[in-house]
């Protein structure tokens, strides 16, 4: 190889390590403009809402997010969550959310939560006849079905219903009865179990509505301030523990409605979950119970603090270790008692 062959070898060598890294300058300044870009709620709204598109299309409902907020490494604020059902009606609005998220821990499917503060929220599980599925359970299988609500005609909620009742392939499953807590694939395989670790819960100003035709079951929670942490969070082996917990203020509705024809039984009904509780402490709230026949139980709760020993849900054994109530008035249908 003569030296002006060589000489040309070497310009060329020089010249292409001088584009690669040229190249590679250009890729490291561009990651960087994204990091610094995706720093701005603006660039994060923007995303979130082609994310809450794509599901709002799938599902034929709508779903929204009016602000996102990211702080990396470990904040994540939402303002003007919206999620409608299959009826259109609200299944889940949040004013404000605000999560101290340890974000890393997302790519070792690890969600390690320090405290979540939920405020201004209405959440709806409604199930009523014809329906067998909660409204919430519609939409999630609307998202995780094949169809696309998009691609069908007008007529069609009925046809997105449909979907939804019939499932899907491929489904995240947190559960314990279906997959482990895994990521599911359609042959059965996926990635190790989420796992999870939630610290302190604080929720203000909660409005929560479990309607269920077919129990017979109308009960309304109107809260002011709910503060708790959260002991123990096993999706594996289902089994899940508060701390001391601090309702205060707001007002309980239970309503007993007549029962309706029971959904299709399952052949292996799940077993229920094992659950614990520290402390269970009222403020300043009130419990009112009615039913079809008029029956009215109703109390006013100064303060009512218990400290409970045996939960077995399976067993139905409850106990409680300790209790005291300031409770200044109970009624009884048309009898009202006042304690001193």
């Amino acid at each position: 190889m003569s030296m002006l062959q060589v000489g040309g070898m070497m310009k060329f060598v020089r010249g292409l390590i001088k584009w690669v890294l040229r190249s590679l300058l250009i890729l490291f300044l561009l990651i960087i403009a994204v990091l610094i870009a995706l720093q701005f709620p603006a660039v994060q709204t923007r995303l979130a809402g082609m994310v809450t598109s794509h599901l709002a299309e799938r599902t034929g409902t709508e779903i929204s997010i009016d602000r996102v907020g990211i702080r990396l490494p470990k904040a994540v604020s939402l303002k003007g969550v919206y999620v409608e059902d299959m009826q259109a009606d609200t299944l889940l609005y949040a004013g404000e959310i605000n999560i101290d998220v340890h974000l890393p821990g997302l790519l070792r499917q690890h969600v390690e939560v320090k405290q979540l503060i939920l405020r201004d929220a209405t959440v709806n599980m409604l199930r009523f006849d014809p329906d067998t599925l909660f409204n919430y359970e519609m939409v999630i299988r609307a998202i995780g079905s094949n169809s696309d609500a998009g691609s069908l005609p007008s007529a069609g909620k009925d046809q997105i219903h449909a979907a939804a009742t019939n499932g899907s392939a491929n489904t995240f499953n947190l559960s314990p009865g279906n997959g482990q807590g895994e990521t599911e694939t359609a042959d059965g395989t996926g990635p190790q179990p989420w796992t999870f670790d939630v610290g302190g819960v604080h929720l203000d100003n909660i409005r929560f509505r479990y309607a269920d035709w077919f129990s017979g079951v109308d009960l309304h929670f109107d809260l002011q301030t709910i503060h708790t942490s959260v002991e123990t969070l096993d999706l594996l082996d289902d089994r899940y523990a508060l701390g001391e917990t601090l309702i205060a203020g707001g007002e309980v509705f239970y309503h007993a409605t007549e029962r309706g024809r029971p959904p299709v039984p399952r052949d292996e009904p799940p077993s229920p979950p094992e659950v614990g509780l520290a402390l269970l402490e009222f403020k300043d709230a009130g419990f009112l119970y009615t039913d079809a026949g008029e029956t009215v139980f109703a109390i006013e709760i100064d303060q009512l603090a218990l400290v409970p020993g045996e939960l077995d849900l399976e067993a139905s054994r409850f106990a409680i270790k300790n209790i005291s109530a300031d409770i200044p008035v109970t009624q009884i249908a048309d009898m009202v008692f006042q304690h001193a």
